[in-house]
């Protein structure tokens, strides 16, 4: 497991990194990525350490900045060439991100689509991200053959049964190859 980037920009109601914004505001870039070149300098020498057989990437959104991303892709596949996990946010993804991670060697991707009902998702999680935006991301990836997971949770204060079923009918929608759920 390694980290490209610490630090999320959202601020998600239910996440700890809402309140780390808070406490950062006005101390630097809370958001912090490695340069390509050091990412891939320590996954080479944990490599030549251990027998990796895949890499997972746990940054909150990997990838963020495009132009980060097309160097690290580029340099990635040639000097590691492993498979590799990592999280992404679905608002963010189209078709030339999955272009390039899929050429850099991405295995398996997680999401997380939290709450099925849109409107609760975007009012009380403060998680702008559409059904259309998840629906979107879940045919990319099955278009590119790339494996993914989706992350739920029910149980909020004030959610319904009808809108926990909601997320349920959306994970089904989009088939990923898991759907985990936290309550």
């Amino acid at each position: 497991m390694f980290m490209a980037a610490k630090g999320c920009p959202f601020p998600c109601s239910y996440c700890f990194n809402a309140k780390l914004l808070d406490m950062y505001k006005g101390k630097g870039p809370y958001v912090r990525s490695k340069s390509p070149d050091r990412i891939i300098e320590e996954i080479q020498r944990v490599k030549s350490e251990f027998s990796l057989k895949w890499v997972k990437f746990d940054d909150d959104t990997f990838g963020m900045n495009r132009s980060w991303l097309l160097e690290f892709a580029e340099k990635y596949k040639k000097l590691v060439g492993l498979p590799f996990l990592c999280n992404l946010r679905a608002n963010m993804v189209d078709e030339e991100l999955m272009k390039i991670l899929k050429d850099a060697g991405v295995d398996r991707i997680d999401f997380g689509v939290e709450c099925g009902n849109e409107k609760f998702r975007k009012d009380v999680l403060i998680r702008n991200i559409s059904n259309e935006h998840i629906i979107k991301t879940g045919d990319l990836l099955k278009k590119y053959k790339i494996r993914f997971h989706t992350g739920s949770i029910v149980g909020f204060p004030g959610e319904t049964v009808e809108q926990a079923f909601e997320t349920v009918y959306l994970n089904r929608r989009i088939r990923p190859n898991l759907a985990a759920c936290s309550v």
